[in-house]
């Protein structure tokens, strides 16, 4: 199962960002593609900011729209509060939930959840390996996985699946770890395998 075909828009009605030029051009069909299935929207009508850094909370919450697209299902509001600095009013609140009880996220020793802190590439890796492994996802492997082990930006902890994503289309270049950016993210959730469902 894929995420649902696009609504059919007429030329007209379609509306572009202006900041996707230069850089970001390639990035365009990847946003478009989540912004039309309701996974991203933009920083206003005629914009995206694709250079802004994405947090944490952005990003779990893009995360659990997906999963919200795919399997045509809500995450529901929160039911108990999991994180000390994660208040049920907070727009990511259901999304930090969903993934704490779904295993793709743990928090922070201390019991935060740290919404407003940047996304980088080894902790995007972490999650999409736990959402894949969490529904027995499989994506096709194009390359040889890289050997990372002497890559000192890398935690220890997101070696594995730094390592494991490296082989697929998600990351097609893991050498530096720096906090993602809006088109980055757009181009990883909108890459196809990661929407395929397997019974």
């Amino acid at each position: 199962m894929l995420l649902p075909m696009l609504h059919a828009n007429a030329e007209e009605d379609f509306i572009r960002y202006k900041d996707l030029t230069g850089e970001y051009t390639r990035y365009a069909d990847s946003i478009y593609y989540l912004r039309d299935n309701d996974v991203i929207t933009g920083t206003s009508k005629y914009t995206f900011s694709p250079g802004d850094t994405i947090t944490r909370g952005q990003f779990i919450c893009a995360l659990g729209k997906v999963y919200e697209s795919a399997y045509n299902q809500g995450t529901h509001p929160p039911q108990e509060v999991l994180f000390t600095d994660v208040a049920e009013s907070e727009y990511y609140a259901p999304y930090a939930e969903w993934a704490y009880l779904n295993g793709i996220v743990s928090g922070y020793s201390d019991g935060t959840f740290r919404a407003d802190e940047p996304v980088n590439l080894e902790t995007a890796a972490v999650m999409i390996c736990a959402y894949l492994k969490r529904w027995n996802l499989s994506v096709p492997k194009y390359w040889k996985p890289q050997d990372l082990s002497e890559n000192t930006e890398l935690s220890e902890w997101a070696r594995p699946a730094a390592e494991e994503l490296s082989a697929t289309d998600f990351f097609r270049e893991v050498y530096e770890f720096s906090s993602l950016d809006f088109a980055e993210e757009a181009e990883q959730l909108s890459e196809k395998d990661f929407f395929q469902v397997y019974a």
